[in-house]
């Protein structure tokens, strides 16, 4: 197979990238990232049995990172639902969730916890991110 001829980029904003962790996990466990300036960015977790996929809903817990009046924020979101205003960050601010005993907590690192999950998490589940525009990561 020869190498492609041209290289298109398009600057889209859409839901149109996400990933999936490889290792799930079954019971307690805690995941640790840092905040970036992202136009969109939602990672947390969804059920081990979710297939690749892109859409936001499919992240039963999670923080979105987004812009607000121009300066990083985030969000808790669970399965599509925003549950919490703007928490402001910093590039590079410590974002954690934690399942303990299928409670669901999210923290950061600036403001301690910003919320308690009303919704349980049991059975295995594994890392998810979706992404907004050309750009956004997750650090």
């Amino acid at each position: 197979m020869s190498p492609p001829q041209a290289l298109r980029v398009e600057n889209r904003q859409e839901w149109d990238a996400g990933a999936h962790s490889q290792v799930s996990h079954p019971r307690d466990c805690r995941l640790t990232f840092t905040a970036t300036n992202a136009i969109g960015a939602v990672c947390g977790f969804t059920p081990a049995r979710t297939p690749a996929d892109t859409a936001v809903d499919r992240i039963d817990h999670g923080f979105i990172l987004s812009l607000n009046n121009g300066a990083p924020a985030v969000r808790v979101i669970e399965r599509g639902q925003i549950m919490t205003g703007f928490s402001p960050v910093v590039v590079g601010e410590t974002l954690q969730i934690t399942r303990r005993a299928a409670q669901v907590f999210y923290d950061v690192a600036s403001a301690g916890q910003v919320y308690a999950s009303t919704r349980l998490s049991t059975g295995a589940v594994k890392v998810a991110a979706s992404l907004f525009n050309v750009g956004d990561y997750i650090g």
